[in-house]
């Protein structure tokens, strides 16, 4: 448990740091808009690949 929260954590950081919109950053991590207009419109597979695309490589040994 505390790895995935950590995992949450440094992705949301990564993501405001890259600059990305939290809106986007909550639909890929599965998160539930906050408010009712939150929830107007959709978080396209286009849009959260882009914002994957921002990320940085992680080598995994």
């Amino acid at each position: 448990m505390i790895q995935g929260t950590a995992g949450a954590i440094a992705s949301k950081t990564v993501g405001i740091d890259q600059g990305l919109e939290m809106r986007v950053l909550d639909a890929i991590r599965g998160h539930a808009p906050r408010n009712v207009s939150e929830g107007y419109g959709d978080v396209t597979i286009k849009a959260k690949a882009s914002a994957i695309a921002n990320f940085p490589t992680v080598e995994v040994a």
